[in-house]
């Protein structure tokens, strides 16, 4: 049931589930997001359960021993701000309460008839478990919407738990998080909303904070599509996931877990320092529809490095003169910046010409995306640290880009890709904080107009397909979007998604094809290890493409930063 407030605004109205009003960190914000968003919490369903005070000679007999280490490291030394306890007393203080005993069998908690009858009452649209254990039985239907639970890891890959720690012992490099609306099956119930985060392997901690405190405006967004939308444009059908259920891990189980914590602590550490990314350009003969029908980019040759310390990277891609004038990042170590560098392809003689600054500006720039309108050519480079979407224009008389206008302000935005869809332009992009997870969109009526925020942002929430790749392009009259999936490293490869629906309430995609070096040793090339940006023009297709290298600029820049951190300069 939708209710109307007195401002006129839509909303719902909620339970929660819950011990008292304390909630951990993440838990908090997820319903301090609801309140500021308009919904309603309308009643408390308190876990009425006494602790265990039996003796403790009992208490020692019937320890899980064989669970030792993983309960003491957790009450000892596992110590996530998402999980740090927050009272919410002030906030919810006039809210009713109902406490609540269950009926306790095989695992399950079902909750009396007179309970569930008294929740009814308050017409809740849903029930959101902060509380309880694996409740099953009529509860799950006392809200027009139902109860809804996280699951902090890919249903279809792992039921039960602890969440994120199953994907670390297994070297799993993608964790997926569900919403869901609890039905009597175990982490199987209807997806509400579902991500997918990189799995940090070298810290738990950390990977917990990010799954809780990215995970935790959810509730919020899904009122949101509820009430824009209908519960029925909700993906509702119930998990068929037959998935392995994963309980507390055993100590042998944990043993190796440390190892594996410390090893990969070791690895992130000396990757970071010593690794550095170095990419460059190549230009393949190839249409878009050979591109979809092979297996991966095999031929072409790449660019030569213009000097040490340096590399090329992002090219786009428009027509001159019956040239291909390519614009690409710079990116120096010494400076630890980048630049837009311009550069001219001649299809019949395969010349390049040498490379020449385009745009220059005192903050970092990149991903200098390409917009033909009108009759003119705009350049839209990333420039996150300006916060600021700024579009370029190609003066005719000087062959110059020049600023011609800021279309967005006070956001950091990622890799800024623009387009049109049906009557509206849409700009894409991603944020500096998990810039490869979180796909945001602002749209307009007019291409240089006021661009206002999709009604629901972020739009998804993927590591596999978020981070915008370079532009939409058809293929059988249909819009695909090429974006970064970084679930393994950092621009690993292209996911192409085909847009399905996009409009300010609605979005939506699916991926229907990864575009990727080959696997054959014999015959990927030279820059094999990632590819982010990808460019269509005409019969040509230009990319790019990374390998690791050893660079001293690049290893000072990691120490001095670190020290920096640590000494708070």
């Amino acid at each position: 049931m939708n209710n109307i407030s007195s401002s006129g605004k839509k909303y719902l109205k909620f339970g929660i589930m819950c011990r008292d009003y304390t909630f951990q960190a993440w838990q908090a914000q997820a319903i301090r997001d609801l309140i500021s968003g308009g919904h309603q919490p309308m009643l408390l369903i308190m876990d009425d359960h006494s602790p265990d005070k039996s003796a403790l000679f009992d208490r020692l007999q019937t320890y899980p021993y064989s669970h030792l280490l993983y309960r003491q490291y957790m009450h000892h030394c596992f110590r996530p701000e998402a999980k740090k306890m927050v009272s919410l007393a002030d906030e919810l203080r006039n809210i009713p309460v109902i406490r609540c005993q269950t009926i306790n069998e095989n695992f399950s908690q079902y909750f009396f008839p007179s309970d569930i009858s008294v929740i009814r009452e308050y017409e809740l649209d849903f029930i959101l478990r902060f509380g309880f254990n694996i409740i099953r039985g009529d509860i799950l239907d006392a809200a027009e919407y139902g109860v809804w639970s996280f699951h902090h890891d890919d249903e279809q890959k792992y039921r039960g738990g602890p969440p994120g720690f199953w994907e670390i012992c297994f070297d799993d490099p993608v964790n997926g998080a569900v919403l869901q609306r609890l039905t009597n099956r175990l982490d199987a119930g209807i997806i509400l909303k579902k991500g997918f985060f990189k799995t940090l392997f070298h810290s738990y901690a950390a990977h917990i904070d990010r799954l809780f405190f990215e995970t935790a405006p959810w509730p919020l967004q899904v009122a949101n599509d509820i009430i824009y939308c209908g519960y029925d444009s909700l993906f509702r059908e119930e998990s068929s996931s037959a998935a392995r259920i994963y309980r507390t891990p055993h100590n042998w189980t944990m043993l190796k877990f440390f190892y594996k914590r410390f090893r990969n602590k070791i690895t992130f550490y000396c990757d970071d320092l010593f690794k550095a990314e170095e990419w460059n350009i190549s230009i393949v003969r190839m249409d878009r529809q050979q591109l979809f029908e092979q297996d991966g980019l095999v031929n072409g040759g790449f660019l030569p490095i213009p000097v040490r310390h340096t590399y090329l990277a992002d090219p786009f891609v428009f027509e001159r003169n019956g040239q291909l004038e390519i614009m690409c990042e710079e990116y120096d170590y010494k400076l630890s910046k980048g630049i837009i560098t311009r550069f001219s392809f001649d299809p019949v003689t395969r010349v390049v010409s040498s490379r020449r600054p385009a745009i220059k500006e005192p903050w970092h720039l990149s991903y200098p995306y390409i917009l033909e309108s009108g009759g003119q050519v705009y350049c839209i480079p990333e420039s996150a640290g300006s916060r600021q979407v700024n579009v370029y224009r190609l003066d005719s008389e000087t062959d110059l880009f020049v600023h011609f206008k800021t279309i967005l302000e006070g956001i950091d935005a990622v890799d800024p890709t623009l387009f049109q869809y049906q009557e509206l332009w849409w700009l894409f992009f991603t944020r500096k904080h998990l810039s490869d997870t979180h796909l945001f969109a602002y749209y307009a009526n007019d291409l240089f107009g006021e661009y206002k925020p999709h009604n629901n942002n972020p739009l998804k929430t993927d590591v596999c397909s978020a981070r915008p790749a370079g532009a939409p392009f058809i293929i059988a009259g249909e819009l695909h979007r090429p974006a970064q999936d970084c679930s393994v490293t950092y621009g690993e490869r292209v996911a192409v998604n085909k847009i399905i629906k996009l409009d300010p309430w609605h979005f939506e995609e699916e991926t229907v094809k990864y575009i990727e070096f080959v696997k054959d040793k014999e015959k990927r090339m030279k820059y094999h290890k990632g590819l982010h940006t990808i460019s269509l023009s005409g019969e040509y297709i230009i990319f790019d493409g990374k390998r690791f290298i050893f660079d001293r600029y690049h290893l000072w820049n990691k120490i001095t930063l670190k020290l920096r951190r640590i000494f708070n300069l």
